[in-house]
């Protein structure tokens, strides 16, 4: 599962930055293209979090939030605020 959820965030994160940069290679004004990033990957993070904190051992836990915690404060941190708003949100749902 560790597996899983460290290649799920590499991919929530190549998804997050392709999107604002192939939007920028499109000729989109950059203040859209900041607001506009994909967040599937992020929305299915949040959903494998909820799942796996809840049926997972601590031990098992501790491993995979290592994953999601540095995954998060990355996306938190991002310069578009609505992303990083998203992520945020999502940490105080869970």
């Amino acid at each position: 599962v560790k597996h899983f959820v460290k290649s799920l965030c590499e991919v929530s994160f190549l998804e997050i930055t392709t999107s604002s940069s192939m939007n920028s290679l499109r000729g989109k004004d950059s203040a859209l293209d900041s607001s506009t990033p994909r967040i599937f990957s992020l929305q299915k993070i949040v959903e494998v979090a909820d799942f796996n904190m809840h049926s997972r051992s601590r031990m098992d836990w501790a491993n995979i939030w290592s994953s999601l915690a540095s995954h998060f404060t990355i996306v938190g941190l991002h310069e578009n605020q609505h992303l990083a708003m998203y992520a945020i949100d999502s940490l105080k749902q869970l």
